[in-house]
């Protein structure tokens, strides 16, 4: 018996999809909740007895709609083209009678139709080891991954159960993008005093358990995307980490390690980075100059850190005091043709807001509206051409903390107003 990983439904076999009343009372035993419950049961009296649906709830204009759109009008919870009577296309012609998702073999497991909207939300990696401890004065701002968590929820963008706490990293899936070398280093606590300095945090076993989380983190995001369309690490964006060191505050490469999880497990062909931190990204440069299944793009201030720039599929170099007009512009005008001529089927967008004007790493001057403008324009385009994106933090070293967790804040709200 093979039951639906949205909605826990047993999943049917048949060549149409025919909503039940009686899956009314299986929703409730499910613990679905009366409300979608309600949904669910118009539309299967809307199907069997038309005259007898007036005044049965209807769904949200933007929910149970296909990836992508943003018809004015409710949808069907059926999928069109199953509401038709047309067979499923796919291995073992089952489909989910709650939500119309369909069966495919592992490891994909179910893929939606049409996603479960009633059970949709913006999944959000983070755990407490995200906060490393540092000795006082220390540039990196490590408070910002306990403060973004708390004003999401303060403000209501999100609730608790959006948030999940990644479980570490397997080290089979550290060697599929870092070198065995390397990761026997961290492992033991051999690093060279140099190789430390590099990195830039005290060397401790709890700072590889660290990055180990937040690499799984952006993993497991990259699964929720697919369901969802978008979901979010609060941290990770750990793009000065190559294959075989770490620089930069970087110690795993989060977005090349669920780069390459994806490709090995045959869930994406193309694979889109767009990394829009201050900072040119060169680790994952090197990481995928030899891989022609992930494009690299890096749009960063030219004569900022890193000094030596690993070349990327394409860099866009911008001069200092770089402002919101030129900056978007550009943005605006690179974005469509970077996913024409990609086609990717997954983006990773690195959304780094040390490009703001305030930051004292940074060197560029986008105002805090301007820089919500650039995740907008991301975020949309992934949006309207159906992409899951993966969201990373990145950078931000702003002296005023507040600026900080406004702008990495405002990437979350963005997401939760496109995609939700």
């Amino acid at each position: 018996m093979k039951r639906c990983i949205y909605c826990a439904a047993i999943l049917q076999r048949g060549l149409s999809f025919e909503p039940s009343p009686f899956l009314f009372v299986t929703m409730l035993v499910l613990g679905v909740g009366q409300d979608a419950a309600s949904v669910y049961l118009a539309e299967a009296l809307a199907w069997h007895w038309p005259s007898a649906a007036e005044g049965w709830p209807k769904a949200r204009p933007d929910a149970c709609r296909a990836r992508g759109r943003a018809d004015s009008e409710p949808r069907s919870i059926a999928a069109p083209a199953l509401r038709q009577g047309q067979a499923p296309k796919n291995n073992d012609n089952l489909v989910c009678a709650l939500c119309a998702s369909r069966w495919h073999a592992p490891p994909y497991i179910v893929e939606p139709t049409l996603p479960c909207t009633l059970l949709r939300m913006l999944k959000i990696a983070f755990s407490p080891i995200y906060k490393y401890e540092l000795p006082e004065k220390h540039r990196f701002p490590m408070i910002k991954y306990e403060l973004i968590p708390e004003q999401l929820l303060y403000e209501g963008t999100v609730s608790e159960d959006q948030f999940f706490h990644p479980a570490p990293l397997t080290e089979e899936e550290i060697l599929w993008t870092h070198e065995a070398a390397y990761w026997d280093k961290l492992k033991h606590q051999a690093l060279s005093p140099k190789e430390i300095r590099a990195i830039g945090f005290p060397m401790t076993a709890r700072l590889i358990e660290r990055g180990r989380h937040i690499a799984n983190g952006t993993v497991q995001c990259a699964h929720y995307a697919r369901q969802y369309g978008v979901a979010m690490n609060v941290a990770g964006g750990t793009h000065h980490s190559f294959s075989h060191k770490g620089e930069g505050f970087c110690v795993f490469n989060d977005i090349a390690i669920a780069s390459n999880h994806l490709l090995k497990h045959r869930l994406a062909k193309k694979i889109l980075v767009i990394d829009l931190d201050v900072h040119q990204g060169n680790g994952t440069a090197q990481i995928f100059q030899h891989e022609p299944r992930v494009f690299t793009f890096s749009m960063h201030g030219e004569k900022n850190y890193p000094h030596r720039k690993v070349p990327s599929d394409l860099d866009i170099g911008l001069p200092d005091k770089t402002e919101d007009g030129p900056y978007l512009k550009l943005l605006k005008d690179t974005l469509p043709r970077l996913l024409d001529k990609v086609q990717p089927d997954h983006v990773f967008y690195l959304s780094g807001v040390d490009v703001i004007y305030s930051d004292k790493l940074g060197r560029l001057s986008l105002s805090l509206e301007g820089c919500k403008e650039r995740d907008r324009l991301v975020l949309q385009a992934c949006h309207q051409h159906r992409i899951p994106v993966t969201v990373s933090m990145g950078g931000g070293y702003s002296e005023r903390l507040s600026h900080i967790v406004e702008a990495h804040a405002n990437t979350f709200r963005t997401a939760q107003e496109i995609f939700f």
